[in-house]
């Protein structure tokens, strides 16, 4: 936690401890420290001393509040550290059981937590009470709120201790329950001499106890269950005083039968307990606990050797390793066993994995195993089994998908080094080790093991090739992660870049080719998918023996995929399917022709791949490269028949949008794209648009040497594809690629001369002033590279933009406010978007000199549609440009042009005397002539703004025009009249503008003139 907010918070707390004002304010305060109680230590003494302070002369409202911040306090903090602190005279007695007789009711149950944890204190005071069964009536009545059992439980265990009579007639009066019980047997057994604690219980009483527990284990909640084991080794401890073997016996059995627990926490408490026995038995009879731990080992053991992985009882083997893990934690464990678990039991139980319906599971185990290691670590002498600890924990630390796991495997192997470390390796080599980030998982895979591998190499030569079957036989031929088997064979052909003269290249191939030798193409394809995926790493595929492998089994798995299946199995079965095809068709071997039935599967999975899928990327990496090749090579299939079905789909497929193939459009050969380009181009939709641009960012420059530059002016083109369908701004998606493409390819078009950037540079300009984000960013950057103009990141990307005009803005200005209109004036937007836009607008305009002004706002109007450019548009039934992209809509622009003009002069536009507004005005009027509802509203919006325009602007006739405009409305607001009884949106509008008008030139006696609303009344009401 940040320092200055530890301070604030405890200031909170302080004062609201002595003022007990604003409660719920100090409750949160002490709420945020539940990450780091620890803070709160040093404050607890004073806080409890402020709160009990005067307590019992207190009002209740008071003691409410000193209840729910001791209560929230023993939250944070645990109770036992709370109560320390209260005051511990005896002579406080009678007033805590007065108050405890006096609180009545759920609601005050805070209360009655800090009365009950303050009795507790009190009566740990070296005095016998007389009234021991007075106080025991009086809390007992309490156990009906279930959240104060354990402090009841707390009081009542304090007088059993002091009183065994006491507790002897409670329990025969079966009126001791398990949490009662746990806390007395607790307490007597650390406090009594073994003589008393003998007396404590009878033979025939001590047998019933035991027999009441393992009975009830398994009747109750997992609470109690809970409860259960923890007195069952305290049992223990009672039969050994009164040396009854039996009852030992017979709950070290129980113990043993019912070690597959279905909780995690009664595992991690019957661990525990069984431990603790173990313990117990070591000091009566050494070769009897010795027989036990065995036991437990060859169990184990036998059961890991001789089950299926996925036959193996989790919960049974989870508790097993938590055992041994409390063994080791307690250092009871033995050599010989320490050597067991390092060679039999960690290899397996640190990749254990279970495949449930989809789900893969495990964690626990391993995780388990990572703490058993850590324990025997810091306890135990394992000197013999050390390396064999140190190794599986950094495979672990490296390679395990779950992050927790990496962490804790992370977490034992610093404490393996931090202790072994000299006995495995070089101090500077270690420290390479510990400093290797278990974080991102694709770090480890892609960095790290390279780097392990060649400390390794240099440290302990004799583990690299168990470092690469992990990587090879663990990860990638069995591991049930997909994800890693992907990230594993990506680990793998990088090794074949390390390494001195090639060792541990060699070490790979070596392992790789046992295992193409025990390879079969198996019915399944699950096996065989691994294979082919790990074979298909061009390094390795480069093997002859291992392509041929490869090769062999792809017929195989061509028949055995389910393209349409979501299960992972068959969607990495795909994967690979399409590697090895990848691989085969790019090396051109010659050992494989692509036969019908691989076709039609390659058909059938480019068909069925979505954009929404999760592999669909990989996928498509995987096949367009294969294009040119397919396209051009007759001779890589079997039959001419073949290759002509698949020109055939593929034209068809490119034809109806296939992303994959719209994608592979850009792979074919550079001399024939732009004729495939240019047939295909105008039928294809946004996303078809979309994934040939994005494709070209890799095969431009290929295409422009055969091609020469003109095509990229052909590309320049789609940064004008304004279409727009139910989905929206879908024209969008295409302007986002093409402003990628040039990004990435920007040397290309800068070397293609100033004609091909001429053409750019606008449209890009245009877009960085449009209100898109991601385009209107990419393309100022990309005008940043071109003009080396540098951005400010404190500043908006407007003031920024501006700044870019300003210096290049004899270039560009049209291009540059036809744009810009379209965030000023957007028709959806949020306000603050608008208004931000409206703001910069301003401030640039006010910058300018008047001479500038008025030329920008003849500019600006020049923008505007006129109505005969309208009315043309709507008259053309097509509005495609040769690439088949929607120009913009002509109607919707002018609708912009309208809002922008009237945010802009409704924030203070100000038009001086040597600009018309006639001509504003003018232009606008024609356009509301029209029967376009959104567009004629706008122009009749901004009609208000243009006559108190006229204010400021001295021009000639000024006040004519305010008269005519005022006019306008008016006539507008008694045509559009509904009905007698209802008026129409528009006619609220006029009514509105026409208010406007008046209040802005004083004119307010007009507003009273019968004729301006004598028709009107009901709209008057309205605005009013």
């Amino acid at each position: 936690m940040d320092v200055n907010n530890v301070e604030t918070l405890l200031e909170v707390i302080k004062a609201g401890v002595q003022s007990l004002d604003e409660v719920s304010d100090v409750l949160t305060a002490i709420d945020r420290f539940q990450q780091d109680p620890s803070i709160l230590d040093d404050y607890l003494a004073e806080f409890i001393g402020t709160l009990s302070r005067n307590f019992f002369v207190r009002s209740k409202s008071d003691q409410r509040s000193i209840g729910s911040i001791f209560y929230t306090l023993s939250k944070v903090c645990n109770f036992k550290r709370t109560k320390r602190h209260l005051p511990t005279d005896i002579f406080l007695l009678p007033q805590i059981l007065t108050q405890l007789a006096d609180w009545e009711g759920f609601e005050d149950w805070r209360v009655l937590s800090m009365l009950l944890s303050w009795l507790s204190i009190i009566l740990m005071s070296p005095f016998r009470l007389e009234n021991d069964l007075e106080i025991y009536e009086e809390t007992r009545k309490l156990k009906t709120y279930s959240v104060l059992d354990p402090l009841v439980a707390a009081v009542h265990a304090e007088l059993f201790d002091k009183n065994l009579d006491l507790f002897r007639n409670q329990y025969l009066r079966q009126k001791v329950d398990l949490f009662t019980l746990n806390l007395t047997l607790k307490s007597i057994l650390n406090r009594k001499s073994p003589l008393a604690s003998q007396q404590l219980l009878d033979l025939l009483t001590l047998d019933n106890l035991s027999l009441f527990c393992l009975e009830q284990a398994f009747d109750s909640s997992e609470t109690h269950n809970i409860l259960v084991l923890k007195i069952l080794p305290k049992l223990c401890r009672l039969h050994a005083l009164q040396e009854t073997w039996d009852g030992i016996e017979e709950i070290t059995t129980w113990l043993l039968n019912h070690m597959a627990l279905s909780f995690t926490d009664a595992r991690i408490q019957l661990a525990h307990s069984l431990a603790k026995v173990v313990q117990l038995l070591a000091t009566i009879d050494a070769e009897s606990s010795h027989s036990l731990v065995q036991g437990i080992f060859d169990e184990l053991i036998e059961e890991l050797k001789s089950t299926p992985v996925d036959a193996i009882d989790p919960d049974r083997l989870h508790t097993e390793l938590l055992f041994i893990a409390e063994l080791g934690r307690l250092g009871s464990l033995e050599a010989n066993f320490i050597t067991q678990f390092a060679q039999d039991v960690l290899p397996v139980t640190t990749k254990f994995q279970q495949l449930r319906v989809n789900k893969i599971t495990g964690h626990q185990i391993r995780d388990a195993s990572n703490f058993v290691c850590w324990s025997l670590v810091r306890k135990c002498k394992v000197s013999s089994a050390v390396e064999a600890i140190f190794f599986h924990l950094l495979m672990c630390s490296m390679t395990d998908p779950d992050l927790t796991i990496r962490r804790s495997a992370s977490a034992a192997l610093q404490e393996t080094l931090g202790r072994y470390g000299t006995d495995l390796m070089d101090d500077a080599s270690v420290m390479r080790l510990i400093e290797l980030p278990p974080n991102s998982l694709e770090v480890c895979f892609r960095d790290n093991i390279p780097k392990l591998m060649n400390l390794l190499m240099f440290n302990a030569p004799h583990l690299i090739n168990s470092a690469i079957d992990w990587l090879i036989v663990d990860n990638v031929l069995r591991n049930q992660d997909y994800n890693i088997v992907e990230l594993s064979t990506i680990s793998v052909g990088k090794l074949f870049t390390l390494g001195e003269k090639g060792d541990i290249a060699s070490k790979v191939l070596n392992s790789l080719r046992t295992r193409t030798d025990e390879m079969t193409c198996d019915q399944s394809g699950a096996l065989s998918a691994r294979y082919i995926y790990l074979a298909a790493e061009l390094p390795l595929f480069g093997e002859n023996k291992i392509r041929r492998q490869c090769i062999s089994c792809l017929p195989t798995l061509a028949t055995q995929l389910k393209e349409e299946s979501n299960n992972p199995s068959e969607r990495f079965k795909v994967l690979a399917f399409m590697k090895a095809l990848n691989a085969t068709v790019i090396t051109e071997t010659s050992e494989l022709q692509i036969s019908m039935s691989i076709l039609n599967t390659l058909l059938r999975i480019i068909r069925f791949s979505s954009p929404s899928e999760s592999r669909f990327e990989h996928i498509k990496q995987l096949f367009v490269p294969m294009i040119s090749r397919l396209a051009s090579n007759g001779a890589l299939f079997e039959s001419r028949d073949i290759y002509q079905k698949f020109e055939q789909n593929f034209t068809k497929f490119v034809t109806t949008n296939n992303p994959i193939c719209c994608a592979g459009l850009a792979y074919t050969l550079p001399g024939n794209f732009l004729c495939s380009f240019l047939s295909f181009c105008p039928h294809l939709n946004h996303e078809g648009r979309s994934q040939v641009l994005n494709a070209l960012s890799n095969t431009l420059p290929e295409i422009v040497q055969a091609n020469g530059p003109d095509i990229l002016k052909l590309l320049a083109e789609f940064l004008d594809d304004y279409t727009v369908t139910e989905q929206g701004d879908v024209g969008g998606l295409v302007r986002k690629s093409t402003a990628d493409l040039i990004e990435k390819q920007l040397l290309l078009f800068l070397g293609a001369g100033s004609s091909v950037m001429n053409l750019v540079c606008p449209r890009l300009l245009r877009l960085a002033a449009e209100p898109t984000d991601k385009v209107k960013e990419t393309s100022l950057r990309i005008l940043s590279q071109v003009y080396s103009f540098k951005c400010s990141d404190s500043v908006t990307h407007d003031e920024n933009l501006f700044r870019f005009y300003s210096t290049n803005k004899i270039e560009f200005r049209s291009d540059f406010w036809q744009g810009f209109m379209f965030s000023a004036g957007a028709i959806y937007s949020t306000d603050l978007r608008i208004r931000i836009s409206v703001d910069s607008f301003l401030r640039f305009f006010d910058r300018q000199s008047a001479e500038e002004r008025s030329e920008l706002l003849e500019l600006l109007l020049r923008i505007v549609p006129s109505l005969t450019h309208v009315q043309s548009w709507r008259k053309s039934p097509i509005h495609l440009n040769r690439v088949g992209c929607q120009r913009r809509d002509l109607i919707k622009r002018a609708t912009v042009c309208a809002n922008f003009w009237r945010r802009t002069l409704e924030s203070g536009l100000d038009v001086r005397e040597n600009f018309s507004l006639r001509a504003v005005y003018a232009r606008f009027y024609n356009l509301h002539l029209l029967k376009t509802p959104l567009l004629r509203t706008a122009v009749v919006k901004l009609m208000p703004y243009l006559a108190v325009a006229c204010a400021s602007n001295k021009g000639p006739n000024h006040e004519a025009l305010k008269n005519e405009i005022f006019s306008r409305l008016q006539m507008l607001a008694n045509r559009s009249k509904k009905t007698a009884d209802d008026i129409s949106s528009l006619q609220i509008i006029c009514l509105e503008g026409m208010l406007t008008i008046c209040l802005a030139f004083g004119e307010q006696d007009k507003l009273n003139t019968p004729e301006v609303f004598q028709q009107d009344e009901k709209a008057s009401e309205k605005i009013s």
